[in-house]
């Protein structure tokens, strides 16, 4: 898990095509995806829908290739199964790590790996646990003035620096703990602001 982590902190996101109501049940990390699910074809919720068309997709494929016309209900169910480890694999590819903090990674990564029906973790913290060693292996120290941060990096944080409004310091300081090793940010990272006349006019 941690080398996937790594491995996604360093690399674009993938671009996999998931239905849009899929989509969104995964970014709300809604806990009943297949509670919701219902007989009643008047009232079918549109990630059903979209569920049930990927899995009629995946049992078609699977008959084609292996020349057949009927699949027994164990093979229905392993099919199952891979629609759903497939599912949360291209949800978690796709998303981009470095834009992210390692709390919502770890519980977007625990969700993946209920919806997929993953072996479970006896430790309710290696997750996060397991997170956090993957981002902090990956920081680098920050550097002594804003100027020496690589090209690459600024061109992905969400904001200039040095810093000019103070009031966005705390949301600034979140950012750059994604990538940066540091304790206080040097006063070089601010602006420093013209000093007030004594006497003004």
């Amino acid at each position: 898990m941690r080398e996937f982590i790594q491995h996604k902190l360093t690399t674009l996101p993938t671009e996999h095509a998931i239905p849009n109501a899929i989509s969104l049940k995964f970014f709300h990390r809604d806990p009943a995806f297949f509670k919701s699910f219902t007989n009643n074809k008047r009232t079918t919720p549109a990630h059903q829908t979209e569920y049930s068309n990927l899995l009629t997709q995946a049992i078609d494929t699977y008959k084609s290739k292996n020349n057949i016309i009927l699949t027994n209900k164990a093979t229905r169910d392993a099919i199952q199964s891979k629609l759903r480890q497939k599912i949360a694999i291209d949800y978690l590819t796709n998303l981009n790590f470095r834009h992210m903090e390692p709390y919502h990674v770890s519980q977007m990564i625990k969700y993946c790996r209920n919806f997929s029906k993953a072996k479970l973790i006896e430790n309710p913290k290696a997750i996060q646990d397991t997170t956090n060693q993957a981002y902090d292996s990956l920081k680098k120290i920050l550097p002594e003035t804003p100027q020496k941060i690589d090209t690459e990096t600024v061109e992905i944080l969400p904001f200039n620096l040095p810093i000019t409004k103070r009031s966005q310091t705390g949301i600034i300081v979140k950012a750059l703990w994604l990538i940066y090793k540091f304790n206080t940010l040097p006063d070089s990272y601010f602006t420093k602001l013209p000093k007030l006349p004594e006497y003004p006019d």
